[in-house]
């Protein structure tokens, strides 16, 4: 039940993972931006294992805050780990209460990485190149076809519906130049792609029609 627009200001997500699993949880922050438009702040408001920063940053998982709930989940080494708890409150993109008067210049800093990532990263409704990646959106008779540019070699790709299933998984130890993908059997809607690549991981929107 949702009372209205007028009533809330905040949507949060409970997300309980398995104990180590860290991840950005980028499908359903996907989902629920999608959902309310930008027009609510979007919160994990409640989770057992922190989610991984960078992730984060890489799969847009702008989340506004994530609450990490107590006890075990801090103290059993096994949800959280110290060596993760320390790596995730040191990391630039999480900002913490000591770093309150610099958030200006923080946020200029991570903007300035978003803007030189964005310079890669095309997408379109036509022929689409992300980071070195060609395919076209929306996909063409039932096929998306990822391929490389400028030598760059693509080694995993991971298709997920907007529900966070898994649609396809494919893994070549040769780093293959190209993959294709037969969506004849699949839903009609949006669905993302993490690209694995020697220069790192990238996400991509498309849609079959």
């Amino acid at each position: 039940w949702y009372p209205g627009d007028e009533y809330v200001d905040m949507i949060g997500a409970d997300i309980y993972l398995p104990a180590g699993t860290h991840t950005s949880s980028f499908i359903m922050f996907d989902n629920l931006a999608s959902i309310f438009g930008g027009r609510k702040i979007i919160t994990m408001s409640e989770n057992g294992p922190m989610p991984d920063p960078e992730r984060m940053f890489v799969e847009r998982a702008a989340w506004n805050w994530f609450g990490t709930w107590g006890g075990d989940f801090i103290t059993d080494g096994l949800s959280n780990s110290a060596a993760h708890i320390n790596a995730v409150f040191n990391h630039e993109y999480v900002i913490t209460l000591d770093e309150m008067n610099a958030i200006d210049a923080i946020i200029a800093s991570l903007d300035e990485q978003r803007e030189a990532w964005d310079e890669e990263e095309v997408l379109s409704t036509e022929d689409s190149r992300s980071s070195g990646i060609n395919y076209q959106n929306p996909i063409q008779n039932n096929r998306l076809v990822l391929s490389s540019r400028a030598g760059q070699k693509i080694s995993k790709v991971i298709i997920f519906n907007m529900q966070g299933k898994v649609e396809f998984i494919r893994e070549h130890s040769d780093d293959k130049s190209s993959f294709d993908f037969d969506f004849v059997n699949k839903a009609s809607g949006v669905y993302l792609a993490m690209i694995y690549t020697a220069k790192g991981t990238r996400l991509i929107r498309f849609i079959k029609p």
